[in-house]
């Protein structure tokens, strides 16, 4: 296909094409297409490195929108994590008040109250005492030791003497 370019400023132009002599009307233009016209070799170049950047830029826009989602997500989550987080310090905190409270409860009965009852301590010492008299008492009566050995302890010679 050819065609002779009108005389206009350099930019970047739509057209729109059909077969000739254009006998399909109902199906309306059957092709279009962007043209760039320049002026010089040195427009070409600076409008394909501006046609580079436009689509770096665009692909940039794109990387920021997902960028901007993914940090959203991001701080639904921190926020979400920050709640579970006061809801577990205030959790904790609540269950050491607890505790503190019920040890400031059973701390004073602890303190106030001996390991040993005094009527126990006293009749332990008093069941103490009676088992070492009886004892003594026992051992005195039943255990005599007598100052010479009995004849029938003694051992003899049993050779004839």
């Amino acid at each position: 296909m050819t065609f002779t370019v009108p005389e206009v400023p350099t930019g970047r132009y739509s057209i729109g094409f059909c077969d000739d002599p254009c006998e399909h009307g109902y199906a309306g233009w059957l092709a279009w297409a962007t043209i760039t016209i320049v002026h010089t070799e040195e427009e070409g170049r600076l409008l394909a490195s501006l046609g580079r950047m436009d689509r770096q830029a665009w692909k940039l826009r794109g990387d920021l929108r997902r960028a901007e989602r993914a940090s959203e997500d991001l701080r639904d989550e921190a926020a979400a994590l920050g709640e579970d987080v006061r809801e577990r310090t205030l959790s904790a905190r609540a269950a050491g008040t607890r505790i503190a409270a019920l040890e400031a409860v059973d701390t004073p009965a602890r303190e106030s109250r001996p390991l040993i009852p005094g009527w126990a301590a006293g009749m332990l010492a008093a069941a103490i005492i009676a088992a070492a008299v009886i004892a003594r008492r026992r051992r005195s009566d039943v255990f005599v030791v007598p100052n010479t050995v009995p004849d029938d302890l003694v051992e003899r010679d049993h050779a004839g003497v």
